[in-house]
């Protein structure tokens, strides 16, 4: 299916019986016709973006995401989901702490 269009893919997803998409291509929300897919098919898509191709990080957004995500998911509706997690900078735990043992 690599060589459809985003819109096809979401198209052909829901016609094969698939709720949605878990990617982490997050331009497709910027494309009209994709969107236009996404809530004509009600599909459920869940898109993670500034992962760039790290799909380690990708994977671990989506996992730190999923316990629950289906209490939030309103049925014969579409759903986007959008998770962005930004590199956390390093912090001294330590720092300036009298520890003395």
């Amino acid at each position: 299916m690599s060589a459809l269009s985003d819109r096809a893919l979401i198209i052909a997803l829901s016609q094969m019986g698939f709720d949605g998409l878990i990617t982490t291509n997050h331009h497709m929300l910027d494309a009209p016709t994709e969107v236009a897919a996404m809530v004509a098919t009600k599909s459920t898509m869940i898109i993670t973006k500034s992962m760039g191709h790290n799909m380690l990080r990708a994977s671990g957004a989506l996992f730190l995401e999923l316990p629950g995500i289906e209490h939030r998911i309103l049925p014969k509706s579409s759903n986007v989901f959008v998770l962005s997690y930004e590199r956390r900078k390093h912090w001294m735990t330590w720092a300036g702490c009298d520890v003395r043992y």
